[in-house]
């Protein structure tokens, strides 16, 4: 399991799947519509297959005025749509 504070959410990962376990109250990741149970299928369009939580969320880092984009799967929506924040 692992956190990203600047995102505000908690992921592990569980068959290679990338799981938000949890996202925190008024986080960026909440404002931008992220929700616990989503999946992480890719992160800046790159596949997040194989990689372990801690990677994961070094990938989600970066410079002031950065950005990231997170491929989010719903399975209640059955697709995939991507979400991006800045730093």
């Amino acid at each position: 399991m692992a956190i990203s504070h600047w995102l505000g959410i908690e992921i592990s990962s569980v068959d290679s799947l990338m799981l938000i376990n949890s996202v925190v109250e008024d986080s960026r990741a909440l404002r931008a519509g992220i929700h616990p149970s989503g999946v992480i299928t890719a992160i800046n369009y790159r596949s997040v297959c194989g990689m372990t939580p801690d990677q994961a969320v070094a990938q989600m880092r970066g410079a002031p005025g950065s950005e990231v984009t997170l491929t989010i799967y719903r399975r209640n929506l059955d697709r995939t749509f991507p979400v991006t924040m800045t730093h």
